[in-house]
């Protein structure tokens, strides 16, 4: 009996919202066993001394609670840095961390950025754009007026019981977690709705037709006024050349979205090299990109947008096709002057061309080679001194060949726990560096060991064929990501699609039925089985097939342009997270 008083006080919680005494033991051990690794790290015999990271911007308040801490306990403890700046980060472990702040509407946005990788010291963060650029592509495959109201509806009741849902757990929790990102996808799939004019296959007639029939032959229809007023007009629908020109407007959307954000992606590569201060990445790399870039797809997009502003009331205007444009242009074929769309487009077509063709090889050949004369001058300097420059603070590769070759920004601090007083790093952007005395510098990522990596050979083959690697990389790849990009236009039409099919088949199919005393229960029966089809299809398995085909092009072909995504994140001891880890490993 004495032994199982004594388990069951071990077991047994003293109060309701209380733990076990079992479990406080574990949870005691727990955080000891987390302190006492992290102790490890630091170095010293009287006194503990560590390099770590933290926030620029939580410099003061460190030194505060640092000194509050050492007051109160009579125990000496600061935190040191200079500041000096790194000049840049190559994405190795040595490496400043990425610090990202976050609150609750970027949180989900983040993540799916975080899944592909982390961001370097100071690069371009992607997760910015992709609380606008994911939702966006989310709705254009997803158009629909009533099922994105559906999923904003869902949306703004996860935004509105988020804390409720949260202490309940389960799926509903998660889900929770990414109420804003739903609320984001249903908003512009309803606004792409009202751009197709569909509510669950059925059009909408909200701002009246500007076209008109002729009563005498109705088959003739006239354009009684302007544009329509946002959107497809509603006359298309039912046209027996609906689908033709649906496809057609949906096909070049897709193109001119898709051209749009890789555009984008080149032009935050461009940034990054200018705040890494690379020249070299900057002339021969992201110019000539942007150069192949806006020459032929750019080029096709403003051919786009240019047709759609010619006027149709002529039935006999005739236009050239544009792929075709297109393929005559790469095959360096003449245009028709007849039958082209711009004036002297056969000129500009040709020096377009020529542009493009040029930015490949300068794409190629400059880069290595300059990095290999850097390299043969800098040896010969070696020799003449008669012994090797010392490296400076922040220098990681070793040589001003490496610093040409890396593109990625920099700035930051860091500091060696074996030699104290030479900390390096910049208020910049994220960390400083730090030397910490006792064990006080709550919040900080703790560095430990060598941070120092020796100076790589110079290998110009290896060089070269990265080179190569890249460059066709970029070329091919555009061209393969912007037919990627049709998938807005494939995944637009299956959406619209399946929704006409089941509106047909179940509730058409009940209303076409004759008159009889059964037509009212086969209209609410076949209502019922839209609806479910349409609960269990379009709004759980085709918002998930939209979401992962956004997720891809979000990654793939847009991200690929300019983020490295080999970084490390901030990661500073925190018993919560030790805890939390611990709860969730038992």
């Amino acid at each position: 009996m004495h032994i199982h008083r004594e388990v069951g006080s071990l077991v047994r919680p003293p109060r309701s919202e209380a733990s076990s005494l079992l479990e406080e033991w574990r949870r005691f051990i727990a955080k000891e066993k987390a302190v006492v690794a992290m102790l490890n790290r630091f170095e010293g015999d009287v006194t503990l001394r560590a390099g770590c990271w933290f926030p620029t911007a939580e410099l003061e308040t460190i030194q505060q609670r640092l000194a509050l801490q050492a007051s109160r306990l009579h125990a000496s403890a600061f935190l040191a840095s200079d500041g000096k700046p790194i000049t840049h980060a190559t994405g190795g472990d040595a490496d400043p961390p990425s610090f990202i702040k976050r609150n609750e509407f970027t949180w989900a946005f983040q993540e799916l950025v975080d899944t592909y990788g982390t961001c370097r010291y100071q690069e371009a963060n992607p997760g910015v754009l992709t609380c606008v650029t994911f939702p966006f592509l989310f709705g254009i495959m997803y158009g629909d007026i009533g099922h994105g109201s559906i999923l904003l509806a869902f949306g703004i009741y996860l935004m509105l019981n988020s804390k409720s849902l949260k202490q309940q757990g389960g799926a509903m929790a998660d889900m929770a977690a990414a109420r804003y990102m739903l609320t984001m996808m249903g908003a512009f799939a309803v606004y792409a709705g009202f751009m197709y004019n569909e509510f669950m296959a059925i059009g909408i007639n909200l701002f009246g037709s500007q076209w008109t029939t002729d009563p005498k032959n109705p088959e003739d229809m006239f354009r009684k006024g302007g544009p329509y007023v946002f959107g497809l007009d509603p006359a298309w629908k039912g046209a027996t050349n609906e689908l033709v020109f649906l496809n057609s407007f949906k096909m070049k959307f897709s193109v001119i979205v898709g051209v749009a954000q890789m555009t984008v992606g080149v032009f935050l590569k461009g940034g990054n090299t200018l705040h890494a201060r690379s020249v070299l990445d900057f002339v021969f790399e992201f110019l000539p990109q942007i150069t192949f870039m806006t020459c032929l797809f750019g080029y096709m997009d403003f051919l786009i947008v240019y047709k759609w502003l010619q006027s149709t009331d002529d039935p006999n205007a005739k236009f050239p096709a544009l792929i075709q444009s297109m393929i005559n242009m790469v095959l360096v074929k003449p245009v028709d002057p007849e039958n082209q769309l711009i004036p002297n487009q056969g000129a500009i077509q040709s020096w377009l061309l020529l542009a493009a063709v040029c930015a490949v090889p300068i794409m190629l050949f400059p880069k290595p080679i300059i990095l290999l004369i850097a390299h043969s001058v800098k040896q010969r300097g070696e020799r003449g001194g008669g012994r090797r420059e010392p490296r400076g603070e922040g220098d990681e590769g070793g040589g001003a060949y490496h610093r040409l070759e890396e593109g990625a920004a920099g700035g930051g601090a860091r500091v060696h726990p074996e030699a104290p007083s030479a900390a390096s790093g910049g208020p910049r952007g994220g960390a400083v560096g730090a030397h910490v005395t006792a064990h006080g510098g709550e919040g900080g990522e703790v560095v430990g060991g060598e941070h120092g990596e020796e100076g790589e050979e110079f290998e110009f083959g290896e060089i070269f064929i990265h080179q190569v690697i890249e460059t066709i990389e970029f070329v091919l790849g555009t061209v393969s990501n912007t037919a990627s990009y049709l998938r807005l236009w494939a995944l637009s039409l299956a959406h619209q699609q399946l929704s006409l099919v089941f509106f047909d088949k179940c509730v058409g199919a009940a209303m076409s039925m004759p008159d009889s005393i059964l037509k009212p229960l086969a209209i609410y029966v076949a209502f019922a089985i839209f609806m479910a089809i349409t609960f269990g299809v379009l709004l759980c398995m085709d918002v998930l097939e939209c979401f992962l085909h956004a997720l891809r092009l979000q990654w793939v072909e847009f991200q690929n342009k300019f983020f490295k995504a080999d970084g490390h994140p901030f990661s500073p001891f925190k018993l919560e997270t030790v805890l939390t880890k611990s709860d969730s490993a038992d």
